[in-house]
């Protein structure tokens, strides 16, 4: 009676078990961590095709390490490190739609933000989001095509064009500075966050 009352509870535990686990969403490749490799720039209006899909280390924006963990919970929690300064950290949920990678902090209050990030690459090991640029943060600078092809012909060749860039940004002269500035813009782009999956 003993060792058939074992054997039935046994049993039973058994289903109970695989009744909780059939419950449990199956994790997906998104799920775990990701590491910045670096940015892409994407989408600049036409007369800046010289630009178009230049990359960018994240040291260019002043990052020194930034990575998410998506968590099989919907929950996330983004590193992010700048130079001589400590690890800030963000949580929150995240949602995946066809196109869109969302995050959302503070939910549930007052505070809560969503930002939406196009999808542009979802794969096992890459995952790729990007956002749109306003031309009044001053993130970036870029030189149209214009500007580059007369720089180009006032110096003699793209060597001679670059030269005279480079002085000019070695210059401490305000006048060199503000020749500098003169031939770069803040136009409108996308820019696209290119990660991999941590091992």
């Amino acid at each position: 009676m003993k060792n058939f009352l074992h054997a039935t509870l046994f049993a039973l535990s058994l289903i109970f078990v695989a009744s909780c686990s059939s419950d449990d969403p199956e994790p997906t490749h998104e799920m775990g961590t990701w590491t910045l490799e670096n940015f892409v720039v994407t989408d600049l209006p036409s007369t800046y095709s010289n630009a178009e899909g230049i990359v960018r280390t994240i040291g260019y924006y002043g990052f020194e390490s930034y990575s998410i963990v998506l968590n099989q919970d919907k929950t996330f929690l983004t590193s992010i490190k700048r130079p001589n300064s400590p690890t800030g950290t963000i949580e929150g949920t995240w949602e995946l739609t066809e196109d869109k990678l969302i995050f959302t902090t503070n939910a549930g209050t007052e505070d809560e933000t969503s930002t939406e990030f196009g999808l542009i690459r979802n794969q096992s090991n890459q995952l790729w989001y990007s956002e749109g640029i306003d031309p009044n943060g001053g993130v970036d600078f870029f030189m149209s095509d214009a500007t580059r092809e007369q720089l180009i012909t006032d110096h003699g060749d793209v060597d001679g064009a670059n030269a005279h860039l480079n002085a000019l940004a070695n210059s401490t002269d305000q006048a060199d500075i503000d020749l500098l500035n003169s031939y770069f813009d803040t136009p409108t782009f996308n820019l696209v966050y290119t990660f991999i999956k941590s091992e």
